[in-house]
């Protein structure tokens, strides 16, 4: 045995202070722009996975894809963690959009009371 990668009792591996998409946090960085979305393509955010609630749900999500309809549309697909990816309609992060449902998506601000 190496010992590479092993961790004893008590101690914290490298890779358990990185956010896992599905993680919830209670801070965020500045929001982004639909725009901004598409540059990040693989980058973890925070998005504001709230529904009919008065404060934000912040989950953390990896963007997987920004997909392009014919007509124009674009529509986000991103792994939270579970089994299927979630898919949200650029529409939905406008702030023109006055549904019942509007998303926001943000920066994740990764300290250790931001998680």
């Amino acid at each position: 045995m190496s010992g590479k990668g092993m961790t004893l009792p008590g101690q914290i591996g490298l890779f358990d202070a990185l956010p896992k998409p599905g993680e919830y946090v209670s801070q965020h960085g500045r929001q982004l722009a639909f725009d901004e979305l598409e540059e990040r393509v693989g980058a973890l955010i925070a998005y504001d996975s709230s529904v009919g609630s008065h404060h934000n749900t912040l989950r953390i999500v990896r963007i997987v894809e920004i997909y392009h309809y014919d007509d124009g549309q674009r529509r986000l697909i991103y792994d939270d963690g579970t089994r299927q990816h979630g898919l949200v309609d650029e529409r939905y992060f406008s702030s023109a959009y006055h549904g019942l449902y509007p998303s926001a998506a943000y920066e994740l601000e990764i300290n250790e009371g931001g998680r």
